[in-house]
């Protein structure tokens, strides 16, 4: 019975791995997108780049979103390094490229952006854009969910559940859905975090 419950969790939770939608990491306040181009171009305003490659990105001009993101990643904004990094994972106004983007990704991470470590932990993960490398992908959901990045923490609970890139440990799993259920009340992680403590309560009592 265990071992055949684990394996349907496992599809299931296997299921959630999932490249995201560009991220809005807070709310940004609206404002006309040739305002913030302008701001990009002539006022050097790099949150302005964004919102501007964002709003791009939301027309499906790719080629301008491509073009506001460059301009602000090469001037160190690390939040448009990982919009950049989206658009070349996802072919986005330039042939796709998932190794370009995990460079991308890596560099934005290394700024201290979560957001990012997540995306590129996926990639480890799932083996796109180079090889597949779990233990790598457990460090950086590690980095992303302690920063607070929800999905990452549901992806390391899955690495601890299945053993992959770290030592197994159902405990450790549970303790991460049981994080993700509390931030979103989501049927998935609440009923793989109940299922998780059922299998740790079976464990216990086997003792």
């Amino acid at each position: 019975m265990r071992p055949a419950f684990l394996a349907v969790l496992l599809v299931a939770s296997l299921a959630c791995r999932r490249a995201p939608s560009p991220p809005r990491t807070a709310p940004d306040a609206p404002a006309p997108a040739g305002l913030n181009e302008r701001a990009c171009v002539t006022q050097r305003d790099d949150v302005a780049c964004r919102l501007a490659a964002l709003a791009a990105i939301d027309a499906r001009d790719d080629a301008r979103a491509l073009r506001l993101a460059s301009l602000a990643c090469e001037r160190g904004h690390h939040l448009s390094c990982k919009t950049l990094g989206w658009l070349h994972e996802n072919g986005r106004g330039t042939p796709r490229d998932a190794a370009r983007a995990r460079a991308l990704y890596a560099r934005a991470c290394d700024g201290g952006e979560a957001s990012a470590c997540k995306s590129l932990g996926l990639l480890f993960d799932t083996g796109v854009g180079g090889p597949v490398d779990r233990r790598r992908a457990a460090a950086l959901y590690t980095r992303a969910c302690d920063a607070g990045e929800l999905d990452a923490c549901n992806n390391l609970a899955n690495l601890y559940l299945g053993g992959d890139g770290v030592p197994r440990d159902v405990s450790r799993a549970a303790a991460l859905y049981d994080r993700v259920c509390a931030a979103t009340h989501g049927p998935r992680p609440c009923g793989n975090a109940a299922a998780m403590h059922a299998l740790v309560d079976a464990g216990a009592a086997h003792d």
